[in-house]
């Protein structure tokens, strides 16, 4: 689960409208997956210390086991195939990005699907 938390609060999600958080979004998505490909430790700023990561049936928490965890992926080379990106705002504030699509990993011949909440 991947949840778009600002490290400050300079805005409120809560003052903008559906237009505008699809938009941070697709930002969001973008930036993410570009930084995924050319720089994975500077993930760590987009995680925090309560964040968590479920991948292939282990937990990992905390923004800087979820990178080492990112660091550890065998694959150099990544292409990302994104189809759908919904966003909304979350009760307390935060924005839940939902990312459906597909990966091609160079160490692979098939297509992965991709669905990260």
């Amino acid at each position: 689960i991947k949840q778009l938390r600002m490290r400050t609060h300079l805005f409120s999600f809560e003052d903008m409208d559906q237009v505008q958080i699809s938009q941070i979004g697709q930002q969001f998505v973008q930036s993410y997956y570009q930084t995924f490909d050319t720089n994975r430790a500077a993930l760590v700023q987009l995680y925090r210390p309560d964040s968590q990561l479920y991948f292939e049936g282990s937990h990992i928490l905390g923004a800087t086991a979820i990178v080492e965890k990112l660091m550890t992926l065998t694959f150099r080379t990544i292409q990302h195939a994104i189809t759908t990106v919904d966003s909304q705002l979350t009760v307390d504030g935060g924005l839940v990005v939902f990312v459906v699509g597909q990966l091609k990993v160079s160490a692979l011949t098939a297509i992965v699907n991709l669905n990260v909440l």
